[in-house]
């Protein structure tokens, strides 16, 4: 378990740094959140297939249901979370994006039969008490909203996150550039086609005989001319050639070693590493954090105490047993 936790940390730490540069590009420099999500993973898939170099495994990869299923998860999730950014900081969507803490439990229990603890529900309700203080202070214009995509964030999280650990391939790659090439080809086989889907939903935007109804959806996607918008463009080449291939080689090592539930708990330590990276960036003035209150950190302490309950209440059963 030890190894599993060093691993979980170093990814609490790289996507707390990813979610700040995240909110970065899409907030301040104005990138569209759909295609920068989806081109920042495409970005980061050929970084690693790069740095793993040839080899086995990359069409076995491909064909997997597995990959398909994580790759899209993956997408889905980016953009939900991206999308949270609209309407409040990263560290608060970090805090309630913790409800995945809850949802793990459920879901390693419903489809691997790994049954919670009483101990583990005592700590899940613990962190919920916390998420629900973060919602209840942040602005009411706005709480629907940011629930509604830090829900959907933390249930495609914990969903990948299963099929993470359960990829046969990546069960079998026990080198680094097995592991690389493995990642590479998860992240590269639905980046590609969601990013061939947004294309096509923005030539269709240009059909002047569409239905209202059926223009007022597609107008919620990218329009042809966000896919050459500079801002984005580089900022996907930048976060997808840097910290995001990074954050996904640790984090699909980190639940194959560690499991779900205990990557998940150690995620609930992300709010503070975010925290501190985002500090960092408004002290340069590089980012606002100003709606961050001593709710948020009194919320984060209690998200933390309860994910830290979880886990020594774990090793102390594994000691025993």
């Amino acid at each position: 378990m030890n190894q599993g936790l060093i691993l979980s940390f170093i990814t609490a730490i790289v996507w707390a740094a990813d979610v700040v540069l995240a909110r970065y590009i899409v907030a301040p420099l104005g990138a569209d959140p759909l295609i920068f999500a989806t081109a920042s993973i495409f970005v980061s898939s050929g970084v690693l297939v790069i740095i793993a170099g040839p080899g086995t495994g990359g069409i076995a990869t491909i064909k997997s249901p597995h990959t398909w299923a994580y790759g899209l998860l993956q997408i889905l999730m980016g953009i939900t979370e991206i999308l949270s950014f609209i309407f409040i900081t990263s560290t608060e969507s970090s805090l309630l994006g913790r409800m995945a803490i809850a949802i793990s439990l459920i879901g390693a229990w419903v489809f691997l039969n790994r049954r919670p603890t009483g101990f583990d529900i005592l700590g899940a309700l613990v962190v919920l008490a916390g998420v629900g203080y973060v919602t209840v202070n942040l602005e009411s214009g706005v709480r629907i909203a940011a629930l509604v995509c830090m829900f959907f964030t933390a249930l495609f999280s914990v969903t990948r996150t299963l099929i993470a650990e359960t990829h046969p391939e990546s069960l079998l790659a026990h080198s680094v550039k097995d592991r690389c090439r493995v990642t590479g080809y998860v992240l590269a086989v639905t980046s590609f086609a969601l990013t061939a889907v947004f294309l096509l939903i923005a030539l269709l935007q240009k059909q002047a005989d569409m239905p209202q109804q059926m223009f007022h959806f597609f107008s919620l996607f990218p329009r042809v001319e966000d896919f050459y918008h500079l801002p984005t463009l580089a900022g996907s080449l930048v976060f997808g050639a840097t910290l995001f291939p990074l954050g996904a080689y640790y984090y699909f090592y980190a639940a194959k070693v560690a499991k779900t539930e205990v990557l998940v708990m150690v995620l609930a330590f992300m709010p503070l590493f975010t925290f501190l990276f985002e500090g960092l960036a408004a002290t340069f003035g590089f980012l606002d954090v100003s709606s961050i209150t001593w709710q948020d950190a009194l919320a984060g302490a209690i998200i933390i105490f309860g994910a830290v309950f979880m886990l020594i209440m774990r090793q102390k059963k594994e000691k025993t047993s």
